[in-house]
């Protein structure tokens, strides 16, 4: 009964589940092994890997197989498969060895890695953008350390990119502590508000423009040199003093 009732366990099971003698014929299946085949389990039974699977010995999965036969040494290994139909999956394999040969435990991971391609390649296509960009654009964790920094933001730190990603703010930059970029970036972390700031730096002569927008992950930044801005602002301001002193003398 004890046997039955774990066969039948065996068998409910979403993953497949194939035992392979010494000489790669199958011994046992299970419904979720016979349907990523597109067999029967009556045509399974007693045929050999290779009977079912031509050339699967030139496989990855095929060669872990092998190992575990003959060391007697469990493996787990992720593996992408070509059925002989042309069909294309992606399996986590757990290989364990057992008095009649091995036992492979198999789990269709095809739409988890599709989602890990689909957002990889959606986070690539988000990096491609911040690069193209023209402000400077930094992401940083609720640790203070960079995340993300884009080729402009390295312009004008004055930094690589890649030497300040997994770095401190204030570690790598600790005169900022006394600047109101300090307390700007600390407010809109603390408050989940967006913070607008104009900050002068005496020491390079250079305005910067922050717009900081907070996360529970952290801040993402947009900055940029605004010297021209500022300079034309000033020159307008000039101008402005210039006509009312001659409107005065008059």
């Amino acid at each position: 009964a004890g046997e039955q009732q774990f066969r039948k366990t065996l068998n409910n099971m979403v993953a497949g589940v194939q035992v392979h003698d010494y000489n790669w014929r199958y011994i046992y299946v299970n419904d979720a092994l016979a349907k990523f085949t597109n067999a029967t389990k009556e045509q399974l039974m007693g045929a050999t890997l290779m009977d079912i699977f031509p050339g699967v010995e030139e496989t990855e999965a095929f060669k872990a197989m092998e190992r575990v036969m003959h060391n007697r040494v469990k493996e787990q290994l992720e593996t992408t498969f070509t059925f002989p139909d042309g069909r294309t999956c992606d399996f986590q394999l757990s290989i364990q060895p057992v008095p009649e040969g091995i036992f492979i435990l198999s789990v269709d991971i095809t739409e988890r890695k599709q989602a890990q391609k689909e957002s990889a390649k959606s986070h690539e296509n988000y990096r491609s953008m911040m690069e193209r960009i023209s402000d400077a654009f930094v992401a940083i964790d609720t640790q203070w350390k960079y995340v993300y920094l884009n080729k402009a933001a390295g312009i004008i730190t004055n930094r690589a990119p890649e030497d300040l990603t997994g770095k401190n703010v204030w570690e790598e930059f600790p005169d900022a502590r006394g600047q109101q970029v300090y307390a700007a970036f600390h407010e809109s972390l603390h408050t989940q508000q967006p913070v607008y700031l104009e900050e002068y730096y005496p020491s390079t002569g250079v305005w910067l423009e922050y717009n900081i927008y907070p996360s529970p992950e952290g801040i993402t930044v947009f900055f940029s040199n605004i010297n021209k801005r500022k300079r034309a602002e000033q020159q307008l301001v000039q101008s402005e003093r210039n006509l009312k002193a001659i409107f005065d003398n008059t």
